[in-house]
């Protein structure tokens, strides 16, 4: 993300591609219009020169102004973008975002001062970033409520301000206060898992042990009382109550042997309470301003302390000062102790992260956080870190203390969260006490949400039965409007299976047709061709006959003319029998080749009559091809459409029976807890 976020600020300005970004070309440029006339060897406000790149680098009276490879943290981008204090320039007009983001590509580009220097990079850790994350892990199964109380200790008129949430470090099990009551969720199932009593007062902190067996909350009556309380959370039951203060207990923490609290509030003293003794051990007077955080390291030799004046201290058991860090410039909201005692991360109303080492006492990472203010911190186990602040920005940052994700534009000021023990869910309470989980691969909108005032036990059997109920009808309805719908499609699917059916019927029948109609083609080609070439022996024949038939009567006429003569007549008369007899044989061979040319003019008339009809029923069944493809591609058309009016309703009664199965497991589950 950070050489994606250079990449585009290199593009946004007029620079050629392989253009450096220097102090001399670009970043002088803007200081000599904006912030010389008070920072200049002359007139060194707060004692920083930005005249020349070496007395820049050395930094003002509040230190090095600069980190390089890491913009968004340097103080010379902070103030001049306006979050963080000073904001620079007091007077006038700020630095446009044009030349605010300039500066800050140098400072991550490595703070070159000419084209030809080198890229100076970024100070390393001087401390260990690796955790041992199996480090503390009880045997046996991780611990999670057995045997506590589903019914809440106190139902409110409406839920009131979550001011505290932790997780379990080992189990899927996440804490929040509630209105006189620590409330126990399952952090991947997200259910109810039961209620601590907090029956003096409202909570105000929240602690896990190391183990993740033992819960400590303080809290109490402002202005009254206050006390912190310890359960283990596998019972419900209480181990001890510590402190017998006369205002309400802010902060407060338990070493891991469970012998010591640590609690502090607006009396400004940080109480130490023997738990074993039952009995105050210590009352250290350091803190100028109420005490509002307190930490204890899960190594068990040291608690940490935290004030509205921004101050911080580290002590031993035994009350002794072990370290002051004084950086914060506003209230002190939060510590956190890193899983193995190295690292203090500390949030404030300045919106500053601060990671200190615990060796040498002082910061080893400064992150400008949440600009307007950090309202909540949680340290997990494997190194990662969640912030919250009055920007309804909840950020995760890594071991590295890179910035992991970020969940923007939260609808309400977060006052606490936490992170699951495996890491996948962000959870969030806000200012009106609603409660998110987010998924920690996705920075979308939350995936449950979870009460900060439960209903009892009998009004949610009761509300979940009615639901129940109510869940049954609307499952009813979505199954007939979705019968109604699927029977709508089905009934089409039918009428377009019908039609293509008979569609492929008639195109058989047409095409056999076809086949019959060219074979009768066929046929009445080759009755024609016979009966053509029957054709000419019967009028060879019947000319044979005629010429014949015209001798015979040339022979009678002359047998007649002889027979007046007298004269051959006994010879024409015999030619004349040959003749008959010829003529005789003709007529039968004419009537034989008459008959056969009858025959086949008779089969050709017949043919021709079969292929009228063949070519009427080819254009009756073609015309019903044709008209059911027409009606085809508007009933096919209708299909998908009817598809998706089936779609909507199956989802709806998919989800609605999904919701009615959660809502049956929970009735079952909140049943089995009576």
């Amino acid at each position: 993300m950070k050489n994606l976020f250079r990449i585009s600020l290199l593009l946004a300005f007029p620079l050629r591609a392989q253009e450096k970004i220097t102090y001399e070309d670009h970043i002088y440029p803007i200081f000599e219009q904006s912030c010389l006339n008070c920072h200049n060897p002359d007139k060194k406000k707060g004692d920083l020169d930005l005249s020349s790149y070496p007395a820049l680098m050395t930094g003002g009276s509040g230190g090095k102004v600069v980190v390089p490879g890491d913009g968004g943290s340097s103080k010379l981008y902070t103030v001049t973008t306006g979050t963080e204090e000073p904001v620079m320039p007091p007077e006038g007009s700020k630095i446009n975002k044009k030349d605010a983001d300039l500066i800050r590509a140098w400072i991550d580009g490595g703070v070159l001062e000419t084209k030809d220097s080198s890229a100076k990079k970024a100070d390393k850790p001087k401390f260990d970033l690796a955790i041992d994350t199996s480090a503390g892990k009880p045997e046996g199964p991780p611990p999670m409520p057995e045997d506590v109380s589903l019914d809440p200790a106190f139902v409110a008129p409406q839920a009131g301000l979550v001011k505290a949430m932790a997780a379990s470090p080992w189990a899927p099990l996440l804490a929040i206060t509630g209105q006189k009551q620590i409330l126990l969720y399952h952090s991947e199932t997200f259910r109810f898992l039961g209620s601590l009593p907090f029956p003096k007062g409202q909570p105000e902190s929240l602690t896990f042990h190391p183990s993740g067996k033992y819960l400590l909350a303080s809290g109490g009556i402002a202005g009254k009382s206050g006390y912190a309380i310890a359960w283990d959370i596998t019972t419900g039951k209480e181990l001890f109550t510590a402190g017998r203060e006369f205002d309400s207990v802010l902060a407060a923490a338990l070493t891991p042997d469970l012998s010591t609290v640590a609690m502090g509030g607006p009396s400004r003293l940080l109480k130490i309470w023997n738990t074993r003794e039952n009995q105050q051990s210590h009352s250290i007077k350091k803190h100028t301003d109420w005490i509002t955080a307190v930490a204890a390291s899960p190594d068990g030799k040291f608690f940490a302390s935290g004030d509205r004046n921004g101050g911080i201290h580290v002590w031993d058991l035994a009350g002794n000062e072990i370290h002051a860090l004084r950086d914060h410039q506003a209230d002190v909201t939060a510590l956190a102790f890193r899983s193995d005692s190295k690292l203090l991360a500390s949030t404030g109303e300045d919106g500053q992260l601060f990671i200190w080492d615990m060796k040498k006492g002082s910061a080893a990472k400064k992150i400008n956080a949440h600009p307007g203010g950090a309202t909540a911190l949680f340290y997990h186990r494997d190194g990662h870190i969640v912030t919250a602040g009055r920007d309804r920005v909840v950020k995760v940052f890594k071991p590295d203390f890179g910035e992991k994700i970020a969940f923007r534009n939260l609808p309400e000021l977060v006052t606490a969260t936490a992170l699951s023990e495996d890491g996948k869910h962000v959870f969030t309470a806000d200012y009106n006490g609603a409660v998110f989980a987010y998924e920690i691969s996705s920075n979308k909108a939350p995936i449950a949400s979870l009460e900060s005032n439960p209903p009892t036990l009998e009004s949610r059997l009761a509300y979940l039965r009615k639901q129940i109920s109510q869940q049954s009808q609307k499952v009813e309805q979505a199954k007939k409007a979705f019968t109604t719908a699927e029977n709508a499609r089905n009934q089409l699917a039918q009428r377009i299976k019908g039609t293509k059916d008979a569609l492929k019927k008639n195109e058989d029948s047409l095409a056999k047709l076809k086949r019959d109609l060219q074979s009768q083609e066929k046929k009445l080609q080759q009755v024609s061709k016979k009966l053509s070439e029957a054709q000419t022996p019967l009028e060879n024949v019947r000319k044979e006959k005629k010429s014949l038939e015209e001798a015979q009567v040339t022979l009678q006429q002359k047998l007649e003319s002889l027979k007046k003569e007298s004269k051959d007549l006994a010879e024409i008369t015999e030619q004349q029998q040959e003749l008959s007899q010829k003529i005789k044989s003709l007529s039968q061979k004419e009537s034989k080749e008459t008959k056969k040319f009858q025959e086949l003019e008779t089969q050709r008339n017949k043919l021709n009559n079969s292929l009228k009809g063949l070519r009427r029923q080819y254009q009756e069944i073609g015309g019903l091809v044709k008209a059911g493809k027409e009606s085809l591609t508007p009933l096919e058309k209708q299909l998908p459409e009817l598809a998706e009016k089936v779609e909507a309703p199956k989802k709806a009664l998919e989800q609605l029976t999904q919701e009615e199965k959660k809502i049956r497991e929970d009735l079952a589950y909140w049943e089995a807890a009576r």
